[in-house]
């Protein structure tokens, strides 16, 4: 379970390490003087296995008022 759980953190450390990297280069090509209208690849296309494509749907007024409920509940609770 450690190992599990070593291996899972890494992994996060790693997706939030890309995605700093790549709002620093997509800055710095933005700002080159280069090209007018610079390729900017995403490296999240280029790690699709890290990051998988998540559909979001929208939550109702009902659904999100029930989850602040709960999570105010179990933070009353502690």
């Amino acid at each position: 379970m450690f190992c599990e759980m070593q291996s899972i953190k890494a992994l996060e450390d790693l997706k939030k390490e890309i995605q700093v990297q790549e709002a620093v280069t997509d800055k710095l090509i933005g700002a080159s003087m280069v090209q007018k209208r610079p390729r900017i690849i995403s490296l999240k296309s280029m790690f699709e296995k890290i990051f998988p494509k998540e559909e979001i749907k929208p939550q109702s007024a009902e659904e999100q008022a029930r989850i602040l409920r709960s999570i105010m509940k179990r933070e009353a609770n502690n």
